[in-house]
């Protein structure tokens, strides 16, 4: 399960729980935090949490329709960005980050570098990258952690070509 942190324009912050199968992401729960204080979640939103994790345990083994009802519950097929499912807007741009910053974090991981040695190597303050380690990363253009990103050791590269539709679209590609 991953936690999503992220504020709004009010500087409240929500979550977001996913779990990931082989098949898909659920989002299991979505919710306005409202204490800043402590990283308990509220034992309903955990309630919450579990029953809808059990839901997607099943729809993972029964899953074979584009449209399902389960215990009540109608579940869709996501198109593949989270974001753009939920009508956030921005959405491609915001899956762009999100991929940016989960390869940023497992350099960091993989570098065995304490927050400090890692603001230091890519140039940001330890409170920046403590925020990104729990998912605010709104203050940080696509630049900014590409740029982090070849700070930790990683190669960008940037491939433009002519669309297949009408409109194009931006994908993140990890090798």
């Amino acid at each position: 399960m991953l936690e999503i942190v992220g504020s709004d324009g009010g500087g409240t912050y929500r979550a977001v729980y996913t779990v990931r199968f082989p098949e898909a992401v659920f989002v299991l729960h979505c919710f306005q935090k409202k204490s800043k204080r402590g990283i308990e979640t509220p034992r309903e939103h955990v309630e919450i949490i579990r029953t809808r994790l059990r839901i997607a345990e099943q729809t993972v083994e029964e899953w074979r329709d584009e449209k399902k009802r389960v215990d009540g519950v109608e579940v869709l097929r996501g198109s593949g960005n989270v974001f753009a499912d939920l009508g956030v807007p921005d959405a491609q741009k915001l899956k762009i980050k999100t991929g940016l910053v989960i390869e940023i974090r497992r350099a960091i991981r993989r570098l065995d570098l304490t927050q400090k040695e890692a603001a230091t190597r890519m140039g940001l303050t330890q409170p920046k990258v403590s925020s990104m380690m729990r998912g605010d990363f709104s203050n940080l253009s696509e630049r900014k952690l590409m740029d982090c990103l070849t700070r930790l050791g990683y190669d960008i590269k940037i491939e433009v070509k002519p669309a297949k539709g009408a409109v194009g679209q931006m994908v993140l590609a990890v090798a």
